[in-house]
């Protein structure tokens, strides 16, 4: 005996109605994860020019010692990658732990693909990598006199 659903696609099993709901609902969560992943992006790179604001004077009297733009560029770009790895490994750890979490509670399997680990990290990695670039020039461009004379 099969049970059938009236709704919007027609007269479908209850079985394959359920699974049209299901993956309406995962669209719905994937848009939203979409959308907050690009404010984290728009935050992570305003973090980034923090430092270079923050730190104009060292720059001047570093580039007057003789430091050359590539080692300013550097710093910045190291600076940015580490911080974004960091966040990246301790976001895929708290999203490990909430999973393994909610799947003990739920009584099911825990299943965690290494490929969404190995994603977490390389999207942290390339986010950091793309937020620190406009920084780390800003920061090589800035001349000895220009960065000592803002207070």
């Amino acid at each position: 005996m099969a049970v059938e659903v009236e709704g919007a696609p027609g007269r479908l099993p209850a079985h394959q109605h359920g699974a049209l709901q299901l993956r309406g609902e995962r669209h719905r969560i994937q848009y939203a994860d979409d959308g907050e992943v690009r404010r984290v992006d728009i935050g992570v790179a305003n973090t980034m020019y923090i430092p270079v604001r923050e730190r104009r004077r060292e720059i001047g009297l570093r580039r007057a010692l003789g430091v050359g733009r590539n080692q300013i560029r550097g710093q910045f770009l190291t600076g940015s990658v580490v911080l974004s790895l960091l966040g990246g490994a301790a976001g895929t750890l708290l999203g490990v732990l909430a999973t393994v979490g909610y799947a003990t509670y739920q009584g099911r399997p825990v299943a965690i693909p290494p490929g969404a680990l190995a994603a977490g990290t390389t999207g942290a990695l390339v986010i950091g990598v793309a937020a620190g670039v406009c920084p780390s020039i800003r920061a090589a461009r800035l001349t000895p006199t220009e960065a000592l004379a803002t207070v």
